[in-house]
């Protein structure tokens, strides 16, 4: 845990270097859910944990994502094309690769995601419709929700459907063994809302994983 400066200024929370500042004064809204609420001062806190996440570089030291990382992984994914060009007049034939990232996220929007998901989740609700279930995914995989088990029954809930690959790259972090992914999916349904919301344990664990 790295030290933690209060300064006298109202409403920041940042990470500088080795350091979490916080202000004295909070003028964060407080939150109210049905099982789990915060005060203005404890949204600073998770913004902390949020600051703390993310506070790995977002390149590394070939200009690359920083992959590995929860903002080098959440900050976007990059999607390379490769085109086809017929260039001078003797039209010669030429491949042109381009790269793009897409569903891109700054440092500022993965800290506000990480603290709405975290209210949901402890609330029992779901989580912002307004996140991909890329970023989700990622979340999750860098984030234990209650426990590994809870973590990857979300996972389920709200990932493998749309995304099964980062799902299975999510369960796959928490275990060193495809046949220990899917003992952990099978504990994860023994959840009854994994079980009502995803029904066919089955179909997901061939979705994930393929056929034994």
């Amino acid at each position: 845990i790295p030290p933690l400066v209060i300064a006298p200024i109202r409403n920041f929370v940042e990470y500088f270097d080795d350091r979490i500042v916080m202000s004295f004064v909070s003028g964060e809204y407080p939150r109210k859910g049905p099982k789990f609420s915060l005060t203005p001062l404890e949204v600073q806190v998770l913004k902390a944990c949020g600051h703390y996440l993310s506070k790995d570089p977002l390149y590394d030291h070939r200009g690359d994502l920083n992959a590995g990382t929860f903002m080098g992984d959440y900050s976007g994914k990059v999607e390379k094309k490769t085109q086809v060009k017929w260039t001078g007049e003797e039209k010669k034939l030429t491949l042109a690769m381009t790269s793009q990232v897409v569903d891109a996220a700054s440092r500022a929007e993965s800290v506000s995601d990480y603290v709405d998901c975290i209210f949901a989740f402890a609330n029992g609700l779901m989580p912002p419709q307004k996140l991909s279930r890329r970023k989700l995914a990622v979340l999750l995989r860098y984030c234990v929700i209650e426990s590994i088990e809870r973590t990857v029954g979300l996972t389920l809930m709200y990932v493998a459907q749309a995304e099964p690959t980062e799902a299975r790259n999510t369960i796959l972090k928490y275990v060193k063994t495809e046949s220990q992914a899917r003992a952990l999916v099978s504990q994860a349904f023994q959840d009854p809302q994994v079980a009502k919301l995803c029904g066919d344990r089955d179909f997901f664990l061939t979705k994930l994983f393929g056929k034994l």
